[in-house]
C-alpha cells in the first residue's frame, strides 16, 4: 500500500538501531561505544529521526523483533518525515530469550521522548500491565477463536522486556544529572 519510489526510501545504512545482520555478528551501535555522535550527523541532527529510532528499538525489544536491517520514511518530507514500521515478521518469536542488544541505541544515546517514557510508566503500573492491554486488544481478533495469537508466556514476556526497557532509561538518568538529557519533550504545557 506504500506509493512507489521516490516516495520512500530505506534509511540510511549504520543509522542507530540496525540489527545484526546475522547471528553472532554485532550491528556497528554494538561494537562502536561512542556510535551515538551520529546525533550530530544529518537526517539525526533535526527533528526527530533519533528518538523516533529509539522508540523503534524499544518497540523491537518489547517484541523481540530481531530483523530489523533498516528503516523507511517518506522522501518527499524530507527531515520533517517519520519512520514506517515494515517487517515485524520475526517478532514474538522466543518468549524465553531477550536480545538486549536491540535496546543499544537507548543505552547508548541515552534519549527518549517523555511521551514514550510516560506511557512505558503507565503500562507496568498492575492495574495497566502491558501484558493485559495486549491482551485485551487481541481479544478482539477473530483468530483468537482458532488459537490464541500470544501464549502467556509471550504475554508474560512483554512485561519483563518493560522492566529492562525503564531499567535502561533509569540508567540513563543517573548517568546524565540533567533530566532534559535523556528525556525529550515532546509534551509540552503538561508539567
Amino acid at each position: 500500500m506504500l506509493p512507489d519510489p521516490p516516495w520512500h526510501r530505506a534509511g540510511p545504512g549504520g543509522a542507530p538501531g540496525d540489527a545484526p545482520i546475522a547471528a553472532g555478528k554485532l550491528a556497528q551501535c554494538e561494537k562502536d561505544p561512542d556510535y551515538c555522535a551520529n546525533e550530530e550527523t544529518p537526517p539525526y541532527d533535526k527533528g526527530t529521526r533519533l528518538v523516533d529510532l529509539i522508540n523503534m528499538a524499544i518497540l523491537d525489544f518489547l517484541m523481540s523483533n530481531m530483523d530489523r536491517h533498516h528503516y523507511e520514511t517518506f522522501e518527499k518530507f524530507g527531515n520533517n518525515t517519520f519512520l514506517l514500521h515494515l517487517d515485524n515478521g520475526r517478532a514474538f518469536g522466543r518468549h524465553s530469550r531477550d536480545e538486549p542488544s536491540i535496546l543499544a541505541p537507548l543505552q547508548q544515546c541515552c534519549r527518549i521522548r517523555r511521551s514514550t517514557l510516560l506511557r512505558l510508566r503507565l503500562l507496568s503500573l498492575p492495574q495497566f500491565r502491558l501484558s493485559d492491554v495486549m491482551q485485551e486488544s487481541l481479544s478482539s481478533d477473530r483468530l483468537t477463536t482458532v488459537a490464541p495469537l500470544l501464549s502467556r508466556a509471550h504475554l508474560a514476556a512483554l512485561d519483563r522486556r518493560l522492566g529492562a526497557v525503564l531499567q535502561a532509561v533509569r540508567r540513563c538518568q543517573e548517568q546524565h544529572h540533567r533530566s532534559n538529557e535523556v528525556i525529550y519533550n515532546d509534551i509540552t504545557g503538561y508539567d
